[in-house]
């Protein structure tokens, strides 16, 4: 496997994208200002982060996906580490994310990457999304935020 940067003559895997946000709208108000990394295995795109530097200092993983049968494997981790390595060759102190209170699975993901709860954003997913977002049975409707110091305070 390796880790490179989507090409601009590329197809999107729109995708993968579309697992980890479904409103595509959502998606292209971040994508084109987002360094957008890929993981290619035997010639095809498993999985891809999208981050972007939100605040002097601070990026943001916006978009981060691994393709269903690979999950599990450290594509995910290698991709997060990824951008982590980005974010402080660009001067960034910290890199943040955020998911779903439904989103179980990606919770533990983060926290095992070692980011660290910081807040909620109570509604977020209701406010945001037209449509209501269930996972395993639940309604995601809080946003959790996560962030990790790539640089010791």
């Amino acid at each position: 496997m390796k880790i490179r940067t989507l090409g601009s003559s590329e197809p999107v895997p729109w995708d993968l994208l579309l697992e980890a946000d479904p409103d595509i709208k959502h998606i292209e108000g971040y994508f084109a200002e987002s360094s957008v990394r890929i993981a290619v295995s035997r010639e095809r795109v498993i999985g891809i982060c999208a981050s972007m530097e939100t605040a002097p200092g601070t990026w943001e993983i916006m978009n981060l996906s691994v393709s269903s049968e690979y999950r599990g494997r450290g594509v995910g981790a290698q991709l997060i580490a990824d951008a982590e390595a980005l974010a402080i060759q660009s001067g960034g102190r910290a890199i943040e994310v955020g998911t779903g209170n439904s989103s179980i699975r990606q919770l533990g993901f983060y926290q095992r990457c070692g980011y660290r709860i910081t807040g909620i954003r109570p509604d977020h997913f209701v406010h945001t999304y037209g449509e209501p977002i269930y996972e395993d049975g639940i309604p995601c409707r809080d946003m959790i935020r996560l962030e990790k110091q790539l640089v010791p305070q």
